[in-house]
């Protein structure tokens, strides 16, 4: 599989989130319920972008691990994507350490931990589209309990 097929591929795994970690609001009858819906979760989405895009920017350490964008731009377009899905899991629960995903004896909820999984499982995907990782890589541990040691330690 190639990096552009593969970035088609993990793009489809998140669809049901908004910025890879909130779940997206189901259908609702209601129009302008729908769409207020809709621009918030556009505004969420945006805005972990723009977090991603600071990092990346500013060398934030946590990004650093990511290398800069890729150059094809549908594997750019997928790697910003896991980048923004980690900026909005350390905005949503305010982690300000320098490691990609903070220290995980902080996670306080099954809620946090769900989030964490997914951003983990963003920031192999992305190492894998940077070329950081080999395209092979599990991008997530397959079962609770079961461990993957990544080249990169997300």
């Amino acid at each position: 599989m190639s990096l552009v097929a593969a970035a088609g591929e993990a793009s489809r795994l998140g669809q049901g989130f908004v910025a890879g970690v909130v779940p997206r609001a189901g259908a609702i009858a209601d129009a302008d319920l729908a769409n207020a819906v809709r621009g918030r979760e556009d505004a969420i989405a945006q805005r972990a972008r723009v977090l991603a895009g600071e990092a990346v920017q500013t060398g934030a350490t946590w990004a650093r691990p990511f290398g800069p964008p890729p150059v094809n731009p549908v594997v750019a377009d997928a790697w910003w994507d896991r980048l923004a899905t980690i900026a909005a899991y350390r905005d949503h629960w305010c982690i300000t350490a320098s490691t990609i995903l903070g220290d995980e004896a902080s996670v306080s909820s099954l809620h946090q931990a769900a989030h964490r999984y997914r951003a983990r499982r963003a920031g192999q995907e992305a190492a894998i589209l940077a070329g950081v990782l080999p395209l092979g890589t599990p991008s997530a541990a397959p079962a609770p309990g079961v461990v993957v040691k990544p080249a990169v330690d997300i």
